[in-house]
């Protein structure tokens, strides 16, 4: 759950838009929530600004679109990591607003336009890397 969420989420309980009940059974999942084949860290977003990542190696496709619909409640640009065309075909059933990175085998979720906030390093099995530099005597 983003803080935006969060503070959404107060904002109707206290213009009475939702009632107790309703506010206590979506707060129940933070901090996490157990699908028995996944945890779901909810309060990831708020930690540290970026949700929750599906690695879909090892899931089935219903286990995947179970974890995708969970976290998509709450979050946008949802990464779901080791995703093949077949994961990200079975994604496009539960939630059509998705894109596909086919080389970086990667399902980006009700993708949006972020801000940018620092750099990021990338690097992948086979690239040619720089050597060491060497040291001065």
């Amino acid at each position: 759950m983003r803080s935006e969420t969060l503070r959404q989420l107060l904002e109707q309980f206290k213009n009475g838009a939702l009632d107790t009940e309703t506010v206590l059974e979506r707060l129940k999942a933070l901090p996490f929530e157990d699908l028995g084949f996944a945890r779901i860290d909810n309060h990831r977003a708020l930690r540290t600004g970026v949700p929750e990542v599906i690695f879909c190696q090892g899931k089935t496709i219903a286990q995947i679109q179970q974890v995708v619909l969970q976290i998509s409640h709450y979050h946008h640009n949802v990464l779901a990591t080791r995703a093949g065309r077949d994961v990200f075909d079975g994604i496009r059933e539960v939630i059509s607003d998705c894109r596909y990175h086919e080389l970086a085998r990667l399902v980006v979720v009700k993708p949006r336009p972020v801000a940018q906030v620092g750099k990021i390093a990338w690097s992948a099995p086979g690239l040619q890397t720089c050597p060491s530099p060497k040291k001065r005597r």
